[in-house]
């Protein structure tokens, strides 16, 4: 359990607390105190969120959490003067009592699923059976402390099984031992049970072996946001030929402590993963990843979008993107992605997945470093 002085909140408050919110409240006595917390009908969200102690919460049922302490807001601040300009993608949460976090309900059988697929193990050169993926990486021997993108919020479709992923690596160690944490968002039926595009993370320390999970399925993952969370989805999706809606991902180590924070500049800062859990990338990350993900099981014939499904080119509201391409170097700056240290761009064939950098036709005083990825999913030349 996680060292407290005090647990600040009350049920007597709870109707103020979730005030404005249509949930329906079920009461009952499991780990010191739980608020069941499940969507109405009408918002289309078939999961299950609990209210948790802050101090109560699954992350401290790891062995090596049992005396941590708390890390309620991150040393440093990410924000900086930009010129970023799109539109923001709301998260949709369930606002917890002041002293509780929302954490969603395991799913059952999925722990072996999840160590199978939680990520790749390998560079984009190399892949699992079923598995694909696109975009670009760190080719610069060197530290990182953190990254970030501005990613365009798609919802592929996809069958129970398969899954399809925008989001953003951090990772150190060799194979074996690789330490790794994935961010951004996924379309995953088997482990939502629908097909919103929601918020995943997922982390291992020993290379997807013995220790990880998705989002909060197993210990490890610290919330201290007491509305948004791992597992939220994204209410407004982008439209081909029209709106685009991103997301900016960001997940930096905290200098002070070690831990990786994930957040959203500084507007939210929904929690971290402790540096307690890892041996590798408790000093930092050697290798950072950005693109998309799909992953099918030999038994489903049904090609996998990536992205919004269109085969990549400069045009930003015809394909998935990511902009504002950063990451956070070995003195703990926030520095844009350059060429000299990125590459690896991968494809697929012209009716599978592609990447395609924005080096020509597009301002980056308006996109960063960016580029366009994603594809049909099929025929794959692998």
């Amino acid at each position: 359990m996680g060292s407290r002085d005090h647990v600040p909140w009350c049920l007597d408050n709870l109707a103020d607390e979730i005030k404005g919110h249509s949930v329906r409240l079920a009461l009952y006595p499991v780990d010191g105190g739980r608020i069941s917390m499940f969507d109405e009908p009408q918002s289309g969200d078939v999961g299950e969120v609990d209210c948790v102690d802050m101090y109560k919460q699954p992350a401290f049922d790891h062995h090596l959490l049992k005396n941590h302490k708390i890390q309620m807001n991150p040393s440093f601040s990410t924000r900086r003067k930009t010129n970023e300009d799109f539109l923001k993608s709301q998260l949709v949460g369930f606002r917890c009592p002041q002293g509780m976090v929302p954490i969603r309900r395991p799913k059952t059988g999925l722990k072996s699923f999840s160590k199978s697929h939680g990520g790749s193990l390998h560079t984009f050169a190399t892949k699992l059976p079923g598995e694909y993926s696109v975009g670009i990486e760190t080719t610069e021997d060197a530290t990182y402390h953190g990254a970030k993108a501005v990613i365009t919020i798609n919802n592929p479709r996809v069958e129970v099984g398969q899954y399809s992923k925008a989001q953003i690596w951090v990772r150190h160690g060799p194979d074996a031992e690789t330490n790794s944490i994935e961010v951004g968002w996924a379309v995953h039926p088997k482990l939502y049970g629908d097909n919103r595009t929601r918020l995943t993370a997922y982390w291992t320390a020993d290379g997807f072996q013995k220790t990880g999970c998705y989002n909060t399925e197993c210990p490890g993952f610290v919330q201290v946001h007491n509305e948004y969370h791992l597992g939220g989805y994204f209410a407004n999706i982008s439209v081909f030929d029209g709106p685009q809606y991103g997301f900016k991902m960001t997940i930096i180590q905290d200098q002070e402590t070690g831990n990786w924070w994930l957040m959203d500049d500084d507007d939210y800062k929904y929690g971290y993963w402790p540096k307690e859990i890892f041996t590798h990338l408790a000093t930092g990350a050697s290798y950072l990843r950005y693109g998309g993900a799909t992953f099918s099981p030999s038994n489903i014939q049904t090609p996998v979008p990536m992205g919004n499904g269109n085969i990549p080119d400069i045009k930003a509201d015809e394909a998935g993107t990511f902009t504002f391409v950063q990451f956070m170097n070995a003195d703990y700056q926030i520095v844009e992605l350059t060429d000299k240290i990125a590459g690896h761009f991968f494809d697929y064939g012209p009716n599978c997945y592609g990447v395609v950098m924005w080096s020509d036709g597009q301002d980056p005083n308006t996109t960063g470093y960016a580029f366009t990825y994603g594809g049909p999913g099929g025929p794959c030349q692998d």
